[in-house]
């Protein structure tokens, strides 16, 4: 069987090293282009076999018949059940089904190149953020707007009571239903990413092996498996979902060596998991913690003010410290392509041994120079990209929950009936300064300290005080634009600030992306 994204691995792992596991899966016949006993047609025998294809160099060849695609979000439905189990823990009459699932095409949008050494529902999250994310920000931006304005019409109940920084200490009723909204709208709206129609353009078809090679005829296997050279040539992008197994992978490593000489100029697009995984934690923890904080509001109106923060603060410490094994991991892939060594990687067939590293040769002149390549503009080209950081469109998520708080602290005050001057200041300081453009600054410093300080210092337990220390320095950072805003009640020098506070954001945002 074929690992994923054309990445075969081991015969007993996920076994393409196809030869020994094909045994036993029945044979079905190829010379008469008939339906098979499970109704999926049989292409005719090809004599474009492995052997063949390994004499005369052809592993760049197209077996145009078996090209076979799947839409990319018809991969993600079910919860990405595609990616969550591997074809070795699947009946034959499943692995069939999703053969079923794929159809004839001439070329493919996208490659997906990964490994089953990974766990899917990694895979699953970052082509879900990848595809998504547009979706789930227009979903967020219309539930928001509906909750705001019934909460606003005072349509729904408003719980919690507050002390306003307005007046002289007027109390003033809230609700979760901004915040509630954007929770609702981010999840719909990455839940139904995968079903949504698409208008200005078809689906992207994509290469996933678990449904565009056969798993259940042996015959049709190898042609898909030792043609994964043809199926890069024809591909307009090949998408590398990195993962820290990836370079280990004898046939993943042929993928990136066979795109780059097939389509010098293509889209070789690297992925690292960790860069959504850490987006998904940022946006999850920003939840928690809005939540944490409007739901102990009534015990900051009888202890202290601090306390709903004291409360809400907590799970940063948590993702602080995830961020920084998250970045661990990143150093750990970028130092594992700086010492790449092909001759280290993993294979059980020495025929498949022979197969990649020949056409290597021919494509690279030696193994050496493949090394050198890979070790240096291929690490270099991942650098220059951008993609090992947090690109914006991400950080909009954790943005958008701190924007949807902030709202519902203007609902308490439209339903109030304050004077405009109020709301104004109140959509200056607490919804445009603090929550978009401060914590837009405190997240990248965090985000930088974390990439800076991921290798712990003092190993074991002494490593939790590293985190602290980042945590406390986020913290201060917080609770200083709070107080800071909190503070303000005059138009004119709400105007200053948020001006203040956009410049140093653009500042910001313009020294790292």
């Amino acid at each position: 069987m074929v690992s994923a994204c054309g990445c075969p691995d081991e015969q007993h792992s996920v076994a393409v090293e196809v030869m020994e596991t094909q045994q036993a899966y029945p044979t079905k016949s190829l010379d008469d282009g008939s339906e098979g006993l499970d109704g999926v047609p049989c292409a005719t025998k090809s004599t474009l076999t492995k052997e063949l294809r390994l004499e005369k160099l052809q592993q760049l060849e197209v077996d145009a018949e078996i090209v076979r695609g799947v839409p990319l979000q018809m991969t993600l439905r079910k919860f990405g059940k595609m990616w969550r189990v591997s074809p070795l823990k699947m009946t034959e009459e499943a692995r069939n089904n999703l053969y079923k699932k794929s159809v004839h095409i001439d070329s493919f949008d996208v490659f997906l190149s990964h490994t089953w050494h990974t766990k899917g529902r990694w895979k699953v999250l970052s082509l879900l953020l990848q595809s998504g994310l547009r979706l789930a920000l227009l979903a967020w931006a219309a539930c928001v707007a509906v909750m705001f304005v019934l909460s606003s019409n005072c349509l729904l109940p408003l719980p919690f009571e507050y002390i306003s920084r307005f007046g002289d200490g007027t109390k003033l009723s809230c609700g979760p239903w901004c915040l509630l909204g954007s929770f609702i709208g981010h999840g719909a709206g990455l839940m139904l990413a995968p079903y949504a129609p698409t208008f200005c353009s078809q689906a992207p078809m994509c290469f996933l092996d678990v449904a565009s090679i056969n798993q259940t005829d042996k015959e049709l296997m190898e042609r898909g498996v030792y043609g994964i050279g043809g199926f890069l040539s024809k591909s307009k992008e090949m998408r590398v979902l990195w993962s820290t197994p990836y370079f280990t992978r004898l046939w993943c490593v042929f993928e990136v060596a066979a795109f780059r000489t097939a389509k010098p100029a293509g889209r070789l697009a690297f992925r690292p998991l960790f860069v959504e995984v850490g987006s998904f934690m940022c946006a999850a923890c920003a939840y928690f913690s809005c939540f944490l904080f409007m739901f102990s509001i009534p015990l900051g109106s009888v202890v202290a003010p601090l306390a709903c923060y004291a409360i809400a603060l907590v799970p940063v410490y948590v993702l602080i410290h995830q961020l920084r094994q998250n970045t661990a991991v990143k150093y750990q892939l970028l130092h594992d392509l700086k010492r790449f060594d092909l001759a280290a990687v993993q294979s059980h067939s020495d025929f498949d041994r022979m197969f990649v590293f020949t056409a290597i040769q021919a494509w690279y002149g030696s193994i050496e120079a493949f090394t050198q390549f890979v070790q240096g503009p291929l690490r270099e080209e991942l650098l220059e990209s951008g993609q090992t950081t947090i690109p914006l469109k991400y950080i909009l998520l954790p943005l958008g929950v701190m924007v949807s708080l902030s709202l519902d602290w203007v609902v308490a005050l439209r339903c109030a009936h304050v004077p405009v001057d109020w709301l104004l200041v109140e959509l200056l300081t607490s919804c445009f300064s603090f929550s978009i453009c401060w914590f837009f600054v405190s997240f990248k410093v965090a985000v930088y300290l974390c990439d800076r300080c991921a290798r712990p210092v003092f190993p074991g337990r002494l490593d939790n005080l590293q985190t602290f220390a980042l945590f406390a320095l986020f913290v201060m950072m917080i609770l200083g634009g709070s107080i800071g805003y909190q503070s303000l009640t005059g138009l004119w020098a709400a105007l200053g600030v948020a001006i203040t506070a956009f410049v140093l954001a653009t500042l910001v945002w313009l020294k790292v992306y």
